[in-house]
């Protein structure tokens, strides 16, 4: 379960090798290389990983994004890339993403061209490194038809549209991505106990499901509208939120529950650890706004922005159902963690 990639590799007349670098990579492991560390490319990623291979296109189906080079490309990079090689500003930069649209007409392609350019609609292609302008890069292998796969060099790049993937962005160091956070009604399932948050732990609605100040807490999962809640993203304009805040991770959401239309507060905007929190009509303050970010696996810890603490079910009484649910630094514990879960229609 690791990778090697030499770079600038060349075999010897005497048998020995001269080899420029070689980068190594645990496939265990989600680590990113070091900031402005190269690898064999220019953007410092795995390289074998997102090659065209001979084989998965014989089997119909490609489940990765393709390697790209091109020219000019910028002084700088976006993740998953960590490194560049230019001076120059005004161009894409390296682990830009670029996807072909989809409305873009594959029939008249063959069949194999057609398995590489589905990849490149569902997958997208990855600027990896200098070279010929949307020039896609495989693995050498004597079945090629070469023939046949310079066709594809007669699509235009304007075929292509850039994606803006930051989102999926766990943290620069990881090449992990995160999962989108799903739209409509949900169940939050802590991952310590497998109970979904609730406001009371009925399945019927009753006058305290609706109630401001109720404690949130779980119970077991019973497919009530206790249990439901919508992540309503908040674009800007929370009360007081720093500015650090939104630049690292972008906009929060606000729980709605779908009995009461109410959502998870911190009460009186406390920063102690170990405050209980409530629902309660929610203003877009910063108590009332969560960041959800992921931590691999489908899992997320919900990260409040007044304070920076998570929703935390006590590990005391993690596995009772009313257990209340308060507000702890993070410190990377499974009753801190939980699994957002599409509620079936």
């Amino acid at each position: 379960c690791m990778l090697y990639e030499a770079y600038q590799t060349f075999h010897n007349s005497n048998g020995s090798w001269t080899v420029d670098a070689i980068s190594k990579f645990n496939l265990l492991s989600n680590a990113a290389k070091p900031a402005d560390w190269s690898t064999s490319n220019a953007a410092g990623t795995p390289q074998f990983s997102l090659l065209v291979r001979y084989d998965e296109v014989a089997s119909g189906h490609i489940n990765h994004a393709i390697s790209m080079t091109g020219y000019p490309t910028a002084n700088r990079y976006v993740w998953p890339a960590v490194h560049s090689a230019s001076s120059i500003t005004a161009a894409p930069p390296m682990g830009t993403r670029f996807r072909l649209k989809a409305n873009f007409d594959i029939s008249h392609f063959s069949k194999s061209n057609q398995v590489i350019l589905e990849a490149l609609k569902t997958y997208g292609a990855i600027l990896t490194d200098n070279g010929a302008s949307w020039h896609l890069q495989g693995a050498p292998d004597p079945r090629w038809n070469n023939a046949d796969l310079h066709a594809l060099t007669q699509i235009p790049g304007s075929a292509f549209e850039a994606v803006d993937e930051s989102s999926l962005m766990i943290d620069p160091s990881s090449d992990a991505a995160a999962t989108p956070i799903p739209a409509g009604w949900v169940n939050i399932v802590n991952r310590y106990s497998g109970k979904c948050l609730d406001v009371t732990g009925g399945p019927g609605v009753t006058e305290a499901d609706t109630r401001p100040g109720d404690a949130i807490q779980q119970w077991a999962c019973n497919g009530g509208l206790s249990q439901r809640f919508q992540f309503l993203p908040v674009s800007s304009g929370w009360i007081g939120a720093p500015a650090q805040w939104k630049q690292s991770h972008g906009n929060g959401y606000v729980l709605v529950n779908a009995a009461s239309g109410q959502g998870p507060t911190i009460p009186s905007a406390s920063t102690s650890e170990g405050t209980y929190l409530v629902q309660w009509p929610y203003t877009i303050k910063m108590d009332e706004v969560w960041l959800p970010v992921s931590v691999g696996g489908g899992y997320y810890y919900l990260q409040s922005l007044l304070d920076g603490q998570v929703m935390d079910n006590p590990t005391s009484t993690g596995y009772n159902n009313g257990s209340k649910i308060l507000q702890w630094p993070y410190w990377g514990g499974t009753n801190q963690q939980w699994k957002i879960v599409p509620v079936k229609q």
